[in-house]
């Protein structure tokens, strides 16, 4: 039977990563090996990307104790996760990972019960569909680097798929979270830069830009809840189409209001 895709499944995973790296590591290169970072620059680039990771796991972590809280899990019960997870703080992370190896494989087991227990937030996204949307990402930028779009336009473009791309990275340790914050970012990107989204609406970057949001909002479950915040300004935005409020439009809908938005 094939895991469930919640926090503590995804924390299971990771779990599992790190404790097949080395011994003779530092905890913060164990936790860049398990998520495919072994080779990320020493010094700032580092800093700024295990500041991000380990931000995302004590996000996966809180997300955890709340969801197991609601089934009427004891803190006794996730003590041994908690206790392992403490070990990526800011004074520990540096330390030798042998020494918190220990820790890490104590907690497998009270994960996997967790994970068994909490509800399935749907099937896992492939990693060919997450290099695909990469690939396209990657793409797009480049052609609108190349392109003779004004400046705004293509700062605005780049402030969209920069979203995105974060989204793609976040999502191992974040799940389906990652997308849905990048649905919502983008759709308030657009709001913020009217004039930017319409000039580009124009232009076939802007369709291939609208098919890359359109599968972020596919993946991202937050279909119903952009629907409302769309009903909610449409009012507000001058010119802005009509809406109709059936769940099988949605995708349609948000292509459409982001990219003819005046």
């Amino acid at each position: 039977m094939p895991e469930k895709e919640n926090s503590a499944f995804r924390l299971y995973r990771l779990v599992g990563k790190m404790i097949s790296q080395p011994p003779n590591l530092t905890t913060a290169q164990a936790l860049l090996n398990a998520v495919g970072k072994k080779d990320v620059k020493q010094g700032r680039p580092q800093s700024i990307f295990l500041s991000q990771a380990v931000s995302l796991v004590f996000a996966e972590l809180d997300s955890l104790i709340e969801e197991t809280s609601l089934l009427n899990f004891s803190d006794e019960s996730r003590q041994t996760v908690v206790g392992a997870l403490d070990r990526l703080s800011v004074t520990t992370i540096n330390q030798q990972w042998q020494n918190h190896v220990p820790a890490f494989i104590a907690s497998v087991s009270a994960l996997r019960i967790f994970g068994e227990g909490l509800p399935d937030e749907g099937p896992p996204i492939s990693p060919s569909d997450l290099s695909d949307l990469l690939a396209s990402v990657l793409s797009l930028r480049e052609d609108v680097e190349k392109s003779a779009l004004p400046y705004t336009v293509k700062r605005f473009v780049y402030e969209q798929l920069n979203t995105i791309e974060r989204a793609i990275r976040e999502y191992p340790i974040a799940g389906i979270k990652a997308f849905s914050t990048a649905a919502k970012d983008t759709w308030f990107q657009g709001l913020e830069h009217p004039d930017d989204e319409q000039e580009l609406g124009k232009t076939e970057f802007g369709t291939k830009l609208r098919v890359i949001k359109e599968k972020v909002i596919a993946w991202s479950k937050v279909a119903t809840l952009i629907t409302g915040l769309l009903a909610a300004t449409n009012s507000a935005v001058e010119n802005a189409e009509k809406l109709e409020h059936t769940a099988g439009k949605v995708i349609h809908e948000i292509s459409t209001v982001v990219n003819n938005t005046k």
